[in-house]
């Protein structure tokens, strides 16, 4: 055997002992724990922005109904007391 093919058998004997290494797995169990954790924390903020941008125009649009619906009846209050309607 060649140096060669003794030190890549060596590499590849050191890389597959890192690879089952306890320590080695678990800081990379950690690793992944830890993006998968943040993924999922990125996947909520999401879901709440788009929760809230939802309930901002639906509130929007409820309010602008009120609010034309409350100006109509002043309107009508206005015409039947035979009232200008200078409201600025």
């Amino acid at each position: 055997m060649e140096a060669t093919d003794l030190d890549r058998l060596i590499e590849r004997r050191f890389d597959a002992s890192e690879a089952t290494d306890p320590d080695t797995l678990e800081a990379s169990y950690a690793a992944s724990v830890r993006r998968h954790r943040e993924a999922e924390r990125r996947e909520h903020l999401w879901q709440r922005l788009r929760f809230h941008e939802r309930m901002l125009a639906n509130h929007t649009r409820t309010f602008q109904e009120i609010l034309d619906r409350h100006q109509a009846g002043r309107e009508r209050c206005e015409a039947m007391l035979g009232i200008g309607g200078d409201h600025g």
